[in-house]
């Protein structure tokens, strides 16, 4: 390798390195308070991770499979963290009010199970420990994103 692609190779790790950790802490920060299942998170993935192999193959001259599935990687969080960025501008605003109809147990954590099974697939939302034990209904208040995804405001 002559010197000249070594620098630009070690410029493009630094730039992926930085983008993934700015992308990573974007993602920890955002992804909890988004109402954004397993399943569409990994067709979200899937979508970007086909967009940014398009772009590797047809408008960079990349070959090496380790620069490939780093800049994918990277390119992937990043591109993330911006959907939710996007997502969590508030369009509209609205509250839903959940009975709880009983208490299951999941692993250590007591769950609220709330009527017509309302937001099974999200535990961290139905933690008992969260809320009073008197309590009888769940109110929601969300944010309706920008991109068309429910973004929790406040529960009560």
């Amino acid at each position: 390798m002559n010197a000249s692609y070594e620098k630009i190779e070690n410029k493009r790790t630094i730039t992926l390195v930085v983008l993934f950790f700015f992308g990573m802490a974007t993602v920890v920060v955002l992804y909890p308070s988004a109402m954004i299942s397993l399943l569409n998170t990994f067709l979200i993935a899937v979508f970007f991770t086909g967009i940014n192999l398009l772009i590797i193959k047809y408008k960079t001259a990349i070959v090496s499979p380790q620069t490939i599935i780093g800049t994918c990687i990277a390119s992937l969080i990043v591109q993330f963290a911006i959907f939710l960025m996007l997502n969590s501008i508030p369009f509209s605003h609205h509250k839903e009010k959940h009975k709880i109809i009983g208490i299951t147990k999941f692993d250590r954590i007591k769950l609220f199970k709330l009527e017509n099974n309302a937001y099974d697939e999200f535990i961290f939302i139905r933690e008992k420990n969260k809320f009073s034990d008197k309590a009888d209904s769940l109110t929601f208040y969300f944010k309706d994103g920008l991109l068309g995804i429910k973004v929790i405001d406040s529960i009560k």
